[in-house]
């Protein structure tokens, strides 16, 4: 599952940053999440159970780690195919 958040902010470990949505996709599917206070912690929780594809997965993970304390099962830094 590929996973790419937008964030107000850059920094995970800020309290004034905070992630605003994620966009979600598998082979068939896509989806972009808007995330709020009240619904960024359960769809991070649900995140962190997926095994997911991300580019830049340093920042994209800090997110989920933010709200849920867990990591999600990376599969694939697509930041690093590029390097």
């Amino acid at each position: 599952m590929a996973v790419d958040f937008e964030t107000r902010g850059l920094d995970a470990t800020d309290d004034t940053c905070q992630a605003v949505g994620v966009g979600v996709a598998n082979a068939t599917t896509a989806v972009y999440l808007e995330l709020t206070p009240q619904n960024a912690a359960p769809v991070c929780e649900w995140l962190s159970r997926k095994r997911v594809v991300m580019h830049n997965a340093v920042f994209d993970m800090a997110w989920i780690v933010k709200y849920t304390q867990k990591l999600a099962k990376l599969e694939m830094d697509t930041l690093g195919m590029f390097k």
